[in-house]
């Protein structure tokens, strides 16, 4: 199963990657035949190491333990704790502290933990994120303000740890940026963080564009900490209906141009007509159906409907406002 992968999957040095496949050496299966004091002499001990490792030859210990974050900010106190109004004391007095150290690294808190050791020697632990980079004090306040309640404090609290286990790179030119798309994201993300938190944020999920002739593929759902596609699609030149059918139901159309259609046992008698707008299929999908040809209606009712006609039929696929 490893004879075709790329040598890289041994996890070897870019360097050592592409000296070995400048070489001819472009899969693991590659290496099997290799005399060992060949390969070292050239590359050192580690291409076999990996080799073994990959293979089950030799053992390879993992341990459980994270590496410590790069950022804390800790403080013991003189007199254990019990209350939230106390913890959230030492919280703002510790907050300033790490958001400066962040600062000087040019990052940012995605993830915020807070330990609160206890003198029966138990920890209790408070966790918070964020959708996007933030120092903002203000703001990492209010997101721990809405949890402190659920830190058991047992017998007292006598040290608290605040830390940033999760950053990202974050300018202070972006901080300064109060303008277009940016600028709209950035006002955003509190809220975003505030549902998150209380939700959840694999509940979230926000709209993107898709690029895509077809109306019911042009959009797709991300979750709130994903990142968007780089490069973005854009959104269509001329806004679509306010509510897209999750599939087109099929009505009975009368007239040409378009007169009046029955949909859901009722008729629509049109006043107004504008169209049609020609989507063609996606060829390189492989479909076939033909185009469609697009109308925006409204009935006497002052209704407004998306249909289109396909291959002798009609469909009503959204709604207008």
């Amino acid at each position: 199963m490893l004879a075709e992968l790329p040598v890289t999957a041994l996890r070897l040095p870019p360097a050592f990657a592409g000296d070995l496949e400048r070489l001819g050496l472009r899969r693991i299966a590659d290496l099997y035949g290799l005399p060992r004091a060949a390969l070292a002499r050239r590359f050192g001990l580690l291409p076999g190491e990996r080799l073994d490792q990959a293979l089950g030859r030799c053992e390879e210990p993992i341990s459980p333990r994270l590496p410590a974050p790069a950022h804390v900010a800790r403080q013991v106190l003189a007199e254990p704790i019990i209350d939230a109004d106390n913890l959230a004391a030492v919280l703002q007095r510790l907050l300033p502290h790490l958001c400066r150290d962040l600062a000087l690294a040019g990052q940012g808190a995605r993830r915020l933990e807070l330990s609160c050791y206890r003198v029966d020697g138990r920890v209790s632990k408070l966790a918070v994120g964020t959708s996007r980079p933030s120092r903002d004090e203000a703001a990492l306040i209010r997101l721990f303000a809405e949890k402190l309640e659920r830190i058991d404090p047992g017998f007292g609290i006598e040290a608290v740890a605040l830390a940033a286990p999760h950053v990202e790179p974050l300018a202070d030119l972006q901080l300064a940026l109060k303008r277009g798309e940016e600028a709209g994201a950035a006002e955003l993300a509190p809220l975003i963080d505030r549902l998150g938190n209380r939700l959840g944020f694999d509940r979230l999920s926000r709209a993107v564009p898709r690029e895509s002739h077809l109306p019911e593929r042009a959009l797709q759902r991300l979750g709130a900490l994903v990142p968007p596609p780089s490069p973005p699609a854009r959104w269509p030149l001329k806004p679509g209906p306010l509510r897209l059918l999750a599939r087109p139901e099929r009505v009975e159309m009368a007239g040409d141009p378009p007169q009046e259609f029955f949909w859901q046992a009722r008729r629509h008698r049109i006043r107004r007509a504008e169209g049609p707008a020609r989507i063609a299929p996606e060829w390189w999908r492989g479909e076939s159906g033909g185009a469609r040809d697009y109308w925006r209606l409204e009935d006497e009712e002052g209704g407004r409907f998306w249909l289109y006609g396909q291959a002798g039929g009609w469909y009503l696929h959204g709604l207008f406002a």
